[in-house]
C-alpha cells in the first residue's frame, strides 16, 4: 500500500511506483495488432464531434476499444478480441480512481515499449477497469488530426488525504494551476485521455469508464467520513518507515482539514532545515 504525503522522500516513493509500472511494460514481449488496425485508435462510431456541446466536455462515458468496452466487457471478452496477452501483474499504482484490486494484462509491442498494449481486470468482476497503450511517433497535432479539437487540458495533483487502506488518488486542478504533477489532453465524450511528454509527444493514452475516471473532481481532504486519513510529518516524515496511527473524531468536533493545514504551516518553518525526520502521524476518521 502507498501512503501519501507531501515531503521529498514520500513523493520520490510515488514516482517510484510508476517508474516500476512503466519497467513492467518496457519488459513485454512484442504484440502485433491484429485485423490491421492501429492500437491507439477506438471504434470509429465513439469518435468525438466538433460540433458537440461544449457542456458535454466535462462529463466522462465509456471508452470503446476495438470492440471492447471499458467497464463492460470481460476477460473473455478480451482474449476473444486480443488473444492470449504475454504477461500479467498486479500494478502498483492506480490509473484511474478505480479501488479494486486490478489485473493488468500485457500484449507488449510491435517495437518493445513503443506501441504497448495493457489490459487492466477487475480481479473481483472479470471485467475491464482500463486499457492503455502507448503508441510510437504520435505528437499533440496528430492526436488533433485524428480525434479532432472537442478536447480539455486538465492538471492533476496527488492527493493529501486518502481512505485508510486504499492507495493514494489524483484530483483535478486547472492546467494553468501552479506545479500539477500531470496535464492531460482529455475527451472526455469518448473516455479517452492522452498523456504527453514536454516535447508535445504522446506517451501514454487510457482508455477509461464513466464510473471510474481518471482523477477525483476534487481533494478528498473537502469531503470528510469516515476512513479518510492524512499523515501528518511536520518536518518530514522518514522513509520506509510506518506512521503511528490516531483515531479523530467528527463527534467531538476534531477537524482534519485543521491538522492539515498546521502539518503544512509546520514544513515551511526555516528550522526545519535542522530538525531531522519524523515516523509522522497518521490521523483517521473513526466515526
Amino acid at each position: 500500500m502507498y501512503n501519501p504525503v507531501k515531503n521529498k522522500e514520500r513523493k520520490d516513493s510515488f514516482f517510484g511506483l510508476m517508474s516500476s509500472l512503466s519497467l513492467l511494460l518496457i519488459s513485454c514481449a512484442s504484440y502485433a495488432p491484429q485485423s490491421g488496425q492501429p492500437i491507439t485508435q477506438p471504434s470509429a462510431e465513439n469518435q468525438p464531434s466538433n460540433n458537440q456541446a461544449v457542456s458535454d466536455n466535462r462529463q466522462w462515458r465509456s471508452a470503446t476499444y476495438r470492440d471492447l468496452e471499458v467497464g463492460k466487457s470481460t476477460r473473455q471478452d478480451m482474449l476473444r478480441v486480443l488473444g492470449e496477452p504475454k504477461a500479467s501483474v498486479v500494478p502498483q499504482a492506480r490509473i484511474t480512481t478505480n479501488p479494486n484490486t486490478i489485473i493488468a494484462f500485457h500484449y507488449g509491442g510491435p517495437n518493445g515499449y513503443g506501441g504497448n498494449l495493457v489490459v487492466a481486470i477487475e480481479k473481483a468482476t472479470g471485467r475491464i477497469a482500463w486499457i492503455e497503450t502507448t503508441p510510437e511517433n504520435l505528437s499533440r497535432d496528430g492526436v488533433i488530426k485524428q480525434f479532432g479539437s472537442n478536447y480539455i487540458l486538465t492538471g492533476y495533483k496527488p492527493d493529501d488525504c486518502f481512505m485508510d487502506g486504499q492507495p493514494q488518488m489524483l484530483y483535478e486542478t486547472s492546467a494553468e494551476a501552479m506545479n500539477p504533477i500531470y496535464t492531460e489532453m482529455e475527451y472526455r465524450q469518448i473516455g479517452m485521455a492522452v498523456q504527453l511528454r514536454p516535447n508535445q509527444e504522446v506517451y501514454r493514452i487510457i482508455y477509461i469508464s464513466d464510473k471510474w475516471p481518471y482523477g477525483n473532481t476534487a481533494s478528498l481532504c473537502n469531503q470528510p467520513k469516515k476512513r479518510l486519513a492524512y499523515i501528518a510529518c511536520d518536518c518530514g516524515c522518514c522513509g520506509g518507515v510506518q506512521p503511528k496511527r490516531q483515531c479523530i473524531y467528527q463527534s467531538k468536533g476534531d477537524d482534519l482539514q485543521q491538522i492539515v493545514r498546521r502539518d503544512k504551516d509546520a514544513a515551511k518553518n526555516p528550522n526545519c532545515a535542522l530538525v531531522g525526520c519524523s515516523i509522522g502521524t497518521k490521523y483517521v476518521y473513526c466515526d
